[in-house]
């Protein structure tokens, strides 16, 4: 899994495209993709999908 955030962090760099980690689920992970230069995730680690409040 990592080479694969590694090839496609670096062709969104090659394109000048923005990279959001998906999937991100404890802060090893975080701590990984921080090293990179990845600075936007989204993940269980940050918070469970829920339903507007009504």
């Amino acid at each position: 899994m990592r080479e694969r955030i590694d090839f496609w962090y670096q062709v969104s760099l090659d394109c000048h495209l923005a990279f959001i980690l998906e999937g991100v689920e404890n802060a090893e992970e975080v701590a990984y993709a921080q090293d990179l230069g990845i600075q936007l995730f989204q993940g269980y680690y940050f918070s469970k999908p829920a339903l507007p409040a009504l």
